[in-house]
């Protein structure tokens, strides 16, 4: 609703704006955002494919077309699974 109502992207009177008063709410989110990456990377680390059954309802047959190496033989990519409807 704002963006429609004030599409040049001020809420309230722009003078008033500053930075500082933003600073420490933009470093505790980017601290936030920090540890939560470091956790993903914990548990699934760069270069090794989780299992499927931990992060899709799908199954792995389900799955296996999309996570061949693309351009290989069976290959699909993802903009192709359909919404599973139940």
């Amino acid at each position: 609703i704002e963006i429609v109502a004030t599409p040049e992207g001020v809420v309230g009177k722009a003078k008033l704006g500053e930075a500082r008063k933003v600073k420490r709410a933009i470093a505790f989110f980017l601290k936030y955002l920090t540890l939560l990456i470091d956790e993903i990377l914990e548990v699934f680390p760069p270069g090794k494919v989780p299992p499927v059954e931990e992060v899709t309802f799908r199954t792995e047959e389900e799955m296996k077309p999309y996570l061949l190496l693309p351009g290989s033989k069976g290959w699909k990519p993802i903009y192709a699974l359909f919404k599973r409807v139940e």
